[in-house]
């Protein structure tokens, strides 16, 4: 979890004197917040993990970070796994 802050200036009528800061004038009488939402968290998002031991890696409810260096462990899907209780008689 983290905490973003923003501020965008949104207008429903064009604006001529707003030199400073950008104004977004709004069309169609509808706000979309999406892409401010998406800057906000890209801004605050760390963008790598750098020298960092493995061991150290940050983890979360369900998840964690994984290295490309890390030796992946052939998974078996349990459905399959009952197939190994069958003997097959070469005759």
């Amino acid at each position: 979890p983290f905490e973003a802050e923003s501020q965008q200036t949104y207008s429903f009528v064009p604006v001529q004197d707003a030199e400073d800061q950008e104004i977004i004038v709004v069309k169609k009488d509808t706000i979309d917040i999406n892409p401010e939402i998406f800057q906000a968290i890209l801004y605050e998002a760390p963008m790598s993990i750098t020298r960092l031991p493995r061991d150290q890696y940050p983890k979360g409810d369900g998840w964690q970070l994984l290295s490309d260096q890390d030796k992946e462990e052939p998974k078996i899907d349990p459905r399959w796994e009952k197939l190994n209780d069958f003997k097959l008689d070469d005759d």
